[in-house]
């Protein structure tokens, strides 16, 4: 999902996993310590929300 604008990349996750939930972060974020979340995706987004690595998790 990587390159993909942010939009896409949300449809195609809720899609396939729709018992998860979608956690956006700016890309190059360190996301807060804290539990492993099994319903949780991170997805790291550039300003122009596009879709950008690490790839999307699942935790």
């Amino acid at each position: 999902l990587v390159g993909r604008p942010y939009p896409e990349a949300y449809q195609i996750i809720t899609t396939e996993r729709p018992d998860v939930h979608v956690e956006e972060l700016q890309g190059g974020t360190v996301p807060p310590p804290g539990p492993v979340d099994e319903t949780r995706v991170r997805v790291y987004i550039n300003g122009n929300l596009t879709v950008v690595p690490p790839a999307p998790t699942v935790g």
